[in-house]
């Protein structure tokens, strides 16, 4: 995920915050994250197996202001 997200960078198809956020996620521990979507846009997805990583990710980017969907895939 996260190289396909490099790619899309050189590609001028993700933002800066989306950067920003995607690298947040990654150094938190989350083992990928990538803008998603047409490009350009507001949302990226982070990769977060476990709910203490889950929690841990979403809480770092609810206290910036970034609200968070919480999924369990299954």
């Amino acid at each position: 995920m996260s190289e396909n997200h490099r790619i899309l960078i050189d590609m001028e198809l993700s933002h800066p915050r989306l950067i920003e956020l995607c690298d947040t996620a990654v150094n938190l521990g989350a083992p990928g994250a990538k803008v998603t979507g047409g490009g350009r846009g507001g949302y990226m997805v982070a990769l977060t197996p476990g709910k203490e990583l889950q929690e841990r990710v979403a809480t770092a980017f609810e206290k910036k202001g970034i609200s968070t969907i919480r999924g369990i895939i299954s």
